[in-house]
């Protein structure tokens, strides 16, 4: 029986613990998001906040092309990159130029 007890134990810091840590700081993330901000959603697609309502978000994923989604479809939030290239939203920063080999 206290193996048992144990085996339970040890499972709760290896395994429960840490998740619930993880969701508790993706909550908070999703709670502090703001219009600007840049994220990324679980399929994959990026794109930059222009209006919160509640628990929906609208976001241009492009040039003129809206969408909207979920708060909780929000993956992450990422940094600007403004090199020029398939991640610009706003398409205003001079494209990279290529390297020489």
């Amino acid at each position: 029986m206290l193996v048992f007890v144990l085996l339970f134990i040890g499972m709760w810091f290896l395994f429960i613990a840490p998740q619930r840590k993880r969701q508790k700081k993706h909550q908070e993330m999703l709670q502090k998001l703001k219009n600007g901000d840049r994220v990324l959603l679980a399929s994959g697609i990026f794109g930059k906040i222009i209006k919160i309502n509640g628990g929906e978000l609208t976001l241009e994923v492009a040039k003129g092309v809206r969408m909207e989604v979920l708060r909780g479809a929000v993956q992450q939030q990422v940094e600007e990159k403004g090199n020029g290239g398939e991640d610009d939203i706003d398409g205003d920063s001079p494209p990279e130029k290529p390297k020489k080999k």
